[in-house]
């Protein structure tokens, strides 16, 4: 590749940046997808302050403040379904972390999304 390609908020830094391209990449477009799926926001919103447009740092924030069941609320998810919501979030999270080496596989999400491997919550490298 002699140059960065991706869609704009789906593209995994290491293709602006110095790092070897792997398929950690697809893992990285992977758990965007997955925050647009469950919280039904666009992962880059111009609307809104510059602080606020990337739904990846507002993810974050929600979480560290304890909030991210709130983030979730807007989309009409029931409280029944926040738990499962909660951990496509923070799978999404592990999906998404700035150093393609901390990101897991694509087999070790499935097995989180499964429930056959437990899911911490990530740390944020970002």
């Amino acid at each position: 590749m002699s140059g960065g390609r991706g869609t704009p908020g789906y593209a995994a830094p290491e293709l602006w940046m110095p790092f070897p391209i792997t398929y950690k990449c697809d893992v990285y477009s992977y758990g965007m997808m997955l925050f647009e799926i469950v919280l039904g926001k666009k992962n880059l919103d111009i609307t809104m302050s510059e602080s606020q447009q990337w739904l990846l740092r507002r993810v974050w924030e929600k979480l560290e403040r304890g909030e991210l069941s709130d983030f979730m609320g807007f989309n009409g998810i029931k409280d029944g379904d926040i738990t499962k919501a909660s951990l496509l979030c923070t799978v999404a999270l592990w999906c998404v972390q700035y150093f393609p080496e901390a990101r897991p596989s694509m087999i070790r999400v499935v097995q989180m999304l499964e429930g056959s491997v437990e899911v911490t919550t990530p740390p944020n490298l970002q």
